[in-house]
């Protein structure tokens, strides 16, 4: 079991970087699958081709989308920690416990 939980706000903030970065990709292959040229293709399969390009572009956004709720879920949790921490030291500097909890 854990005793402690150690929140890094770096790490949190970076990770959320990290994870905006990978729907900013996912967001820009949705595009260029959308925006393929099929005219190269027999025109037999153009329709099946495109119905093909749709669909993984359709997925490719949903993963987007997914992996920016992920960015957006850390940031938010980043963000909500520093507030609760900066309460906690002012909370206590009143009775002599100055610093950051865990960083002090």
């Amino acid at each position: 079991m854990f005793d402690t939980v150690e929140v890094n706000p770096l790490t949190l903030g970076r990770a959320a970087q990290t994870w905006l970065e990978q729907s900013q990709g996912a967001s820009q292959a949705a595009t260029a699958v959308a925006d393929a040229n099929t005219a190269g293709f027999d025109p037999e399969v153009q329709p099946d081709l495109a119905t093909f390009l749709a669909t993984w572009s359709a997925v490719a956004k949903q993963i987007s989308s997914n992996v920016d709720d992920v960015s957006t879920g850390l940031a938010e949790f980043r963000n909500r920690f520093g507030l609760f921490e900066t309460q906690v030291s002012n909370d206590l500097n009143p009775f002599g416990f100055g610093g950051k909890p865990g960083l002090s």
